[in-house]
């Protein structure tokens, strides 16, 4: 059959980087399965870490954990926990407490997404920037969407997914200059204004939303043009998480499965639906939280109910690592 599940003596899902897995049980009890515990060490509150549901998390070039909760921005040097929270009245404290997404760009720079906005983190004071400045008009703005995803695209450019739309921070010496791309009533731009994913691959960028995927193509010296992905195994889709394989496949993690995009010639591409039912039937409808790449062989995913599993991609096998109970 090829599926094999093992169970994890303790999980904790800093450890992994695939957060916020709700554990399932049950499922596959009828079948007749191979127990190889496998042991995890776990970080605790006596470290300082003081939620369990972590999501995002993020290493920068320093080395330093960045770990996204609910109800702060974490801080991981390897022995101790620095916790960052919003601070009424303090223009420097971090602009919101439910983290969503944290990255590094090609300046060494923090970006962090909140259900509150978009802020900077200063590394020599310590401290977090909300404000940017206006290129156009050389005033300061304060980016307040609930921010889902961010990325930087290979010219530098900022992308950032929201609930209201598709922003866009396109950097100067004087600033920034903001574009916002939305869906419309009569069904140009985006499939839905609810971003969740951003990803750039040989083509172009690839947008995700709560319903159905998006194309951004690369063109020089013309506009802006985004492209429905139309295919009908990938409409309406709920995209919760997507990754480019060394073999430039895109894997994209959806709440009805795992399905993967594979280009041949030009704009080609075939689609292969629920990757994971192929490799057992029961695994047909698993909702995806999570994607991580890992090597050449490997894949990462995360999912809903069924915990961590491992994906490789030479020998097409899955491997679960579950919870004991």
């Amino acid at each position: 059959m090829g599926l094999q599940i093992y169970k994890k003596i303790i999980f904790l899902n800093v450890i992994i980087g695939l957060s916020l897995f709700t554990m399932g049980n049950g499922l596959f009890a009828q079948q007749q399965i191979q127990i190889n515990p496998i042991n995890f060490d776990h970080v605790t509150n006596s470290e300082g870490l003081m939620h369990n549901s972590i999501d995002p998390i993020f290493q920068d070039s320093r080395g330093y954990m960045w770990l996204g909760t609910v109800n702060g921005l974490y801080k991981y040097g390897g022995s101790k926990y620095k916790i960052y929270n919003n601070e009424l009245g303090n223009q420097y404290s971090i602009i919101g407490n439910r983290i969503t997404a944290i990255i590094e760009d090609s300046e060494g720079v923090l970006w962090i997404g909140t259900s509150s906005g978009l802020c900077r983190y200063n590394r020599d004071t310590d401290t977090f920037s909300r404000e940017l400045t206006n290129a156009q008009s050389n005033s300061s703005f304060i980016f307040k969407h609930n921010v889902n995803a961010i990325f930087e695209d290979d010219s530098k450019t900022l992308w950032v997914g929201t609930s209201d739309g598709l922003h866009r921070l396109d950097r100067s010496s004087n600033g920034f200059t903001l574009s916002v791309y939305r869906a419309d009533s009569n069904g140009v731009g985006l499939s839905n204004n609810y971003v969740t994913q951003i990803l750039q691959d040989d083509l172009g960028l690839l947008i995700g939303t709560r319903k159905g995927l998006n194309r951004i193509p690369f063109k020089d010296g013309s506009e802006l043009e985004i492209k429905k992905i139309l295919h009908n195994d990938l409409v309406d889709l709920f995209v919760s998480s997507m990754i480019i394989d060394f073999n430039s496949t895109v894997w994209i993690g959806t709440n009805t499965g795992l399905h993967k995009i594979v280009y041949s010639s030009g704009n080609n591409f075939e689609v292969s639906k629920n990757v994971l039912a192929t490799i057992d039937n029961s695994l047909s409808s698993v909702s995806i939280n999570s994607l991580l790449r890992y090597d050449k062989s490997n894949i990462w995913v995360g999912t809903k109910k069924l915990g961590l599993l491992n994906l490789n991609l030479v020998n097409n096998k899955a491997t679960f690592f579950q919870h004991d109970i």
